[in-house]
């Protein structure tokens, strides 16, 4: 037995010496006791303020991520005319939180009145967005075979 708290010792070599101590004589002071469960609620404290402040700012946090993957998306580029639900617009700016679009006015009272909307980044999932296509004409030469 003698033996086994020896090779046990040497194991332990690096942990506090009055927890080894404590240890080999069968006793743990209160007070040690009390100081790591001292620590071990504050680690849990201030994970949870952590938790709790990733909470508050997740909306946040989604809005800039969703900005950033749009803004890196190859598909649009500023000022680039689109359509909006059937509507002419230009994207105009991408923000972290918000992208800004110029739509034009659909009555034929105010022709020329162009409106602004304002998307929050979390929503532009929900737009949809078209690109008109631009047909070009290509003058590529045909092919000359040679006969033998």
């Amino acid at each position: 037995m003698k033996a086994n708290v020896e090779n046990l010792t040497e194991k332990l070599s690096g942990i506090d010496p009055e927890l080894l101590n404590s240890l080999q004589n069968g006793q743990i002071d209160s007070a040690f006791l009390e100081n790591g469960i001292h620590a071990l609620t504050g680690w849990i404290a201030g994970l949870f303020v952590v938790g709790v402040i990733i909470l508050l700012f997740r909306q946040a946090i989604e809005g800039a991520v969703a900005g950033m993957i749009f803004k890196s998306g190859a598909e649009l580029s500023y000022d680039q005319p689109i359509l909006i639900s059937g509507r002419k617009a230009r994207l105009i700016r991408v923000g972290r939180f918000k992208t800004v679009f110029y739509l034009d006015n659909l009555t034929d009272k105010e022709p020329d009145t162009k409106t602004k909307l304002i998307v929050p980044n979390t929503q532009l999932n929900q737009l949809v967005l078209e690109c008109p296509i631009v047909e070009h004409t290509l003058n590529i030469p045909a092919k000359k075979t040679s006969s033998k």
